[in-house]
């Protein structure tokens, strides 16, 4: 799925890692896109990747039914959460706009949002 968001049949901007919504992103960076594809390929059945704002943060040891991957993506407190905040954080690379499906890799073009995982 994470790819098949990139796909420049279906990704808005690909080369930005835009899928769609201009700024909705699949990963924070090529090197965070990287290292995500990376630990996927490597990931056992018993451990689940971490994925905070389009960068992986961890991969944990868990069992067989846990998810394969979690993700938070643009997660701002309240008295922080606004654009020009977000716009700084996103700047210095510390923050992406998942929109609502495109980092969370469930965005499927035409079709919207997948459901269920």
């Amino acid at each position: 799925m994470l790819l098949n968001n990139l796909d420049p049949e279906v990704a808005e901007r690909p080369l930005d890692l835009v899928v769609y919504g201009g700024i909705g992103k699949a990963a924070r960076n090529w090197d965070c896109l990287r290292h995500i594809v990376r630990c996927l390929l490597d990931l056992t059945e018993d451990e689940t990747l971490l994925v905070q704002s389009g960068k992986p943060v961890g991969v944990l040891p868990t069992h067989s039914d846990a998810p394969r991957v979690l993700i938070a993506n643009s997660m701002l407190v309240p008295a922080w959460a606004n654009w020009d905040v977000f716009r700084e954080l996103d700047r210095k690379g510390l923050m992406m706009y998942g929109q609502m499906t495109a980092g969370s890799w469930i965005y499927i073009g035409s079709q919207g949002i997948l459901q269920g995982t």
